[in-house]
């Protein structure tokens, strides 16, 4: 049987190349003033940091004032299992979205799904903020 297990260190520079390729696709986006993309080894955690940030140019910005969107996860290895938090935040505090996921094998499909979610949330929430306008 085939060993399909992934380590955090593997699992997290995945997550990061995922980000990378939606990069891609957001970055001709008008109201986009930078995308940062980042992995990095977190001691508090023992595991990765990975996460990135959608920061939105100062014209597109109301009394809302969410000037940032940020998809983050934290990749931990334990006892051969790898944990995975994500989430999707405002620079207002808001949680939009969440995954709390453990395994040794094939989550990232789950990660992907997530990412993807939340994308299509952001959709929904920037079209709102820049309607309101």
């Amino acid at each position: 049987m085939e060993d399909n297990t992934i380590n955090a260190d593997e699992l997290a520079s995945s997550i990061e190349n995922i980000l990378l390729n939606k990069e891609e696709e957001l970055s001709n986006r008008e109201e986009i003033n930078n995308i940062t993309i980042k992995k990095v080894y977190a001691h508090y955690i023992h595991g990765y940091n990975v996460y990135m940030s959608i920061g939105i140019k100062e014209k597109y910005l109301n009394e809302k004032d969410v000037d940032l969107f940020d998809i983050i996860f934290d990749v931990i290895d334990k006892e051969e299992i790898v944990y995975v938090n994500g989430n999707f935040i405002l620079s207002n505090g808001e949680n939009l979205n969440e995954l709390i996921i453990s395994g040794k094998e094939d989550i990232l499909l789950k990660i992907d799904s997530f990412i993807n979610s939340c994308l299509k949330k952001y959709e929904n929430v920037i079209n709102d903020y820049i309607d309101y306008l």
